[in-house]
């Protein structure tokens, strides 16, 4: 019979199956999705230890390149001048073994997933632009939408908005006297877009609110999700492509 361990790690390998097929069926990758070398493995963890997961080639020939040993795999069509690049990661905790009916039971809890999209040239840093994300409400982000999007602050020219403007007045218009309290120019420091989740799903799904937007986290569902925003961003990102 197996063991609570052996089962548990069943089931992740039947949620990394479903992963693999939805890069293969969307944007025909053939990644698998394995815990990252450099750690022990989740077994052999203690509890409270954080265990990643990433996507990485099947074949090891297979092009990939990296930015902060962050696995990245092309997608453009050949015509594209700048590729598209994707990304797949997960983070888990690994919990306190629980007894239940006379028998210890292992637990790893899934924290999130997040699939990024990148744009640049081969052999050269990327520029990620887009976040799809879903986590565990109870782990992280507990009023945030979930799954959600993040715009990447990184594609937005910042620096911009915080240009002082000229202090010649228009001709027919009065100079008004500063006011005691200036507001403060938005400038780098002023504000960040990381931590803005922006809902991709939701709004009928619970009567109250940020629940309205939270959608239940359980492995098929992921797995589902990653498949039709794979084929999404397969039609939408090539837009915005130079070619």
């Amino acid at each position: 019979m197996a063991n609570a361990e052996q089962i548990l790690e069943e089931e992740i390998n039947r949620f990394h199956t479903l992963v693999g097929e939805s890069f293969l069926t969307s944007l025909q990758l053939k990644l698998q999705v394995k815990q990252v070398a450099e750690q022990l493995n989740w077994k052999a963890a203690l509890p409270g230890t954080t265990v990643f997961y990433t996507a990485k080639p099947v074949v090891k020939a297979a092009p990939i390149e990296f930015n902060d040993n962050q696995p990245l795999f092309c997608f453009s069509e050949p015509n594209i001048k700048v590729p598209l690049w994707v990304s797949w990661g997960e983070e888990w905790k690994k919990s306190q073994a629980v007894r239940s009916r006379g028998a210890t039971k292992a637990t790893l809890d899934l924290v999130g997933v997040s699939l990024s999209f990148h744009v640049g040239n081969s052999r050269q840093q990327k520029t990620q632009i887009l976040r799809a994300e879903w986590d565990n409400p109870n782990r992280r982000g507990n009023k945030s939408a979930q799954p959600h999007w993040h715009i990447d602050p990184n594609i937005i020219d910042l620096p911009s908005w915080g240009f002082e403007q000229s202090n010649q007045v228009k001709e027919g218009l009065q100079e008004l006297s500063p006011l005691e309290n200036e507001p403060v120019s938005p400038g780098l420091n002023f504000w960040s877009l990381r931590r803005l989740h922006l809902g991709m799903a939701g709004w009928t799904h619970r009567h109250d609110d940020p629940q309205c937007w939270q959608h239940r986290l359980d492995l098929d569902n992921i797995a589902e999700w990653l498949k039709r925003v794979l084929a999404y961003c397969k039609n939408e990102l090539p837009k915005i492509a130079i070619r």
